[in-house]
């Protein structure tokens, strides 16, 4: 700001310029932040044996459900 005392409009564009600078890196800021915690969030599942084990025993029978329920005579019809 000093070299430019003698300039209001350049001090003037120069500080939009700055502001819109920053802005623009909190919201990048924010959405790599955002991408970080859902990667983390299905990680920490992922990484849980528990969760895999169980996650396998219930798609290994995903089919005998999805056929008991087709073939449930109470289903509503649509």
């Amino acid at each position: 700001m000093r070299n430019t005392q003698d300039y209001f409009h350049l001090q003037l564009a120069t500080r939009r310029a700055g502001h819109n600078l920053i802005a623009k890196m909190k919201e990048m800021s924010l959405n790599w932040i955002l991408e970080i915690v859902e990667m983390e969030k299905h990680t920490d599942y992922t990484c849980n044996p528990e969760y895999a084990s169980e996650w396998n025993r219930l798609m290994t029978k995903q089919n005998a459900f999805i056929e008991r329920i087709l073939d449930n005579e109470k289903r509503p019809l649509r």
